[in-house]
């Protein structure tokens, strides 16, 4: 994807320091990056190359498209339509420019830095390509400005535009009355890193230095900062220093700042350091860090302060608030209230381990919450969502409006996650109205529901499969990525199962899906990076397959026709080789019977001998891609091999053949963490896992948890003597086993199914 960025100034201050770091952050995930600004051959143009993106000089920007808050004589408001005409014929021409750029580099979608410049946005329009637009500021609060034309502005900019992301809650509401579609404005925080320089944590010992950065303006409330510090007890003052470091915009406001600080006489004390380029030295070696701000969008500096593991003392206006939080990752006081905020400079420079305390939580915090990962990821997600390409049909079908309609997918068809899903939807009063659709492989006749083909071959049914993904109000997967037809879709993937296997590279699907089902916290991590998803993607219903466990009666050996008072196990491998995908096979030293432990024709019968005669049966039920034929054709007694079509025959789920195991065979599979809800012996077979860990590998340590939680099981007699404990009820992983699926599964109530089904409800009715 390209995409083009348009900036309003050269200087590298905050907005085009995010700039920076979301442009670096974009390529480096494979997104092409384009550059617009008013001039070349600055520090922020050699900033820009220098991380890969190419630069546009367009000249200046229609900054005029702000004025200074002042009366609203007939005077002023004839200056401000004049100067708001040249503003708009300046940004057309600006705009001509940015079309001839965008035409050129093939441009997806234009993203403008800044609410303050219109050429961006008149640029998409007239090149018909989605434009973002990035609100950083509160104009009126933080720069007592306003906009010379506020109809024009909110038709053009806030309007045209198909997402405004801003960098904060507080900035959302600011814009929110210039916004006619509320659902466009997304909180995304910006990234703020210290790139490779080091941060320094606050120690006791260290000099009491407090710091406070930014361009230095009246609403920046650095005169608040000065009369604090000089409100401060002598032996508070005698301790400390207070370093006030920014360029200045406002000459009288610096003028009366050094005036301040020379009627208080400390002038040895406050030191005012103008613009600096080594700001992350100045703030590694400072003891606090110091937001005195009216109105911070996000506060860039207050983040950067955290991240050097500086406790922090911050007003509480604006976003400030949003990202420190009183006495747990640093300290707020009232706005303008200086008694308060010297109380506060004096109790952190009388409580060093508090203040230390303070750095470290704050410094966590930043790094989780302001990382180049999360925010990269965010606005990939939200390039995907309005920058897919389709073509003339497509085009055509969104202009449809959607229906109340629910699409429904699952490998086998009618099974896994979604079929108790689809179960408990089909009888709830709230989805009457909806059209159930299944989208399936094949058309089963038998089952009076409505499908589709998930792969049609004729051009009529590829028609009809397209305008039922197109339409449909929700889609809900747990095998195939349906994926978003169009923006304002729900689509929910519940999985099939927790993600063990690694599969970056092969199937990141957080740009085409809203939601993705999780079992627990303990995923997390690993299914963020291996799906590439957000925090706010993920959901925790449990998988509602699971509920089989819990609620099942069918009589599993009547159906199979087993001998009175049997019992048996279940042994569930994952593939070895792969029928669909050769290139995922994994090496192994099995002939055609493709069987872990069990390599040939005459250890299956001796084995088949072994339950007949203990009376126990195993159900062996393989990977939907292996090919088990070899082994299905024997005349076998007590080892039954499954296919999913047996299933469909005797009405029944695999769950529900699961629940009334007595034990679990398997290997890498991720069955084995829905098996711990029932806390049953499990065995797991480890004979080729360093070929599946070179071929595929496993996303986190999977086999220090097998060897902690089940019997292993490396060959043929340790495969017999691991049933015969288990029907005897021989099971030394108890303990373990409840400890890990604790951590593992959420829930263990049977409800799963219910908590999907009134998160859809919630989300549709």
């Amino acid at each position: 994807m390209n995409i083009l960025f348009v900036t309003h100034y050269n200087e590298l201050y905050g907005a085009n320091k995010s700039l920076i770091e979301q442009c670096s952050g974009l390529i480096k995930s494979g997104t092409n990056v384009f550059v617009a600004a008013p001039s070349d051959d600055t520090d922020f143009s050699k900033a820009i190359k220098e991380i890969g993106a190419k630069f546009f000089a367009i000249g200046a920007v229609s900054q005029y498209a702000l004025t200074k808050i002042r009366k609203a004589t007939l005077k002023n408001k004839l200056k401000d339509f004049v100067k708001f005409f040249f503003c708009v014929n300046e940004a057309n021409t600006n705009a001509r420019k940015l079309v001839k750029i965008i035409k050129e580099n093939q441009i997806d979608i234009v993203h403008t830095n800044s609410s303050v410049i219109l050429e961006g946005a008149i640029a998409a329009k007239k090149a018909k390509i989605p434009h973002v637009l990035h609100v950083r500021e509160c104009i009126t609060e933080a720069y007592n400005n306003r906009y010379s034309c506020p109809r024009y502005t909110k038709k053009n900019l806030y309007g045209y535009s198909k997402r405004i992301i801003t960098i904060s809650n507080a900035v959302k509401n600011y814009i929110s009355p210039l916004v006619k579609d509320k659902k466009k404005i997304q909180v995304i925080y910006d990234s703020v890193s210290l790139g490779d320089k080091i941060s320094c944590q606050t120690e006791p010992t260290q000099k009491k230095i407090f710091v406070s950065v930014g361009l230095v303006s009246k609403q920046k409330g650095f005169h608040h900062a000065i009369e604090a510090f000089a409100k401060m007890n002598s032996d508070a003052q005698n301790q400390s220093e207070l370093w006030i470091v920014g360029g200045s915009v406002e000459e009288a406001y610096w003028q009366s700042l050094v005036n301040q600080i020379n009627n208080y006489g400390l002038d040895d004390k406050i030191k005012l350091l103008g613009y600096r380029s080594d700001i992350s030295a100045l703030v590694a070696n400072a003891y606090c860090g110091l937001t005195c701000s009216y109105m911070e969008g996000l506060g860039r500096t207050t983040i950067e302060y955290m991240l050097s593991g500086k406790p922090v003392i911050a007003s509480n206006s604006g976003a400030t608030p949003e990202i420190v939080h009183d006495g747990q990752n640093g300290l707020i006081y009232e706005y303008g209230k200086t008694d308060e905020l010297s109380r506060k400079m004096e109790y952190i420079i009388s409580n060093p381990d508090v203040a230390k305390d303070l750095g470290q939580a704050g410094k966590e915090y930043a790094e989780k919450e302001f990382s180049m990962e999360r925010y990269t990821s965010s606005l990939v997600y939200l390039y995907a969502k309005i920058g897919r390409k389709r073509g003339a049909f497509g085009r055509i079908l969104s202009k449809l409006s959607l229906k109340k309609m629910i699409v429904f997918e699952s490998n086998p068809d009618f099974a896994c996650n979604t079929y108790p899903v689809y179960e408990k939807i089909k009888s709830d009063p709230a989805f009457k109205k909806y059209k159930l659709v299944w989208a399936v492989k094949s058309i089963d006749k038998s089952r009076k529901c409505h499908m589709i083909l998930k792969h049609p071959q004729g051009k009529i049914q590829k028609i009809k499969t397209h305008l039922y993904y197109n339409r449909a109000k929700c889609i809900i997967s747990c095998n195939e990525i349906i994926g978003r037809k169009r923006e304002e879709q729900l689509t929910i993937f519940l999985s099939h199962g927790s993600k063990t296997k690694k599969t970056k590279g092969i199937c990141e699907i957080g740009q085409i899906v809203d939601y993705v089902a999780c079992q627990s916290h303990f995923f997390d991590e690993v299914i963020k990076y291996e799906y590439g998803l957000l925090d706010d993607q993920l959901v925790y219903f449990g998988y509602p397959r699971c509920d089989y466990l819990y609620n099942s009666d069918k009589s599993i050996c009547e159906s199979f026709g087993f001998k009175p008072n049997s019992k048996y196990l279940i042994w569930l491998p994952t593939f070895r080789k792969n029928v669909l995908y050769a290139q995922n096979n994994v090496d192994s030293k099995y002939d055609s019977l493709d069987m872990p432990i069990i390599y040939d024709e005459e250890t299956l019968r001796r084995f088949d001998e072994f339950l007949t005669t203990n009376n126990l049966y195993i159900i062996y039920k393989p990977h939907p891609v292996q090919n088990m034929s070899k082994a299905k054709s024997l005349q076998l007694n007590n080892f039954i091999i499954i296919n999913d079509n047996d299933l469909k025959n005797k009405s029944l789920q695999l769950y529900e053949v699961i629940s009334k195991s007595e034990g679990l065979i398997t290997d890498y599979s991720s069955v084995y963490f829905d098996y711990l809800l029932m806390n049953k012996p499990i065995g797991t077979t480890n004979d080729d896992a360093e070929a599946w860990k070179n071929k595929r590998g496993f996303a986190f340590d999977l086999e220090t948890i097998h060897d902690k939680t089940t019997e292993r099981i490396p060959n043929y007699d340790a495969l017999c003597k691991f049933i015969k404990n288990t029907i005897n009820g021989v099971d030394e992983k108890k303990e373990e086993r409840e400890k890990i699926k604790n951590l593992t599964n959420m829930y263990d109530d049977g409800d799963s199914t219910e908590r999907v089904v009134e998160f859809i409800k919630q989300k549709l009715c």
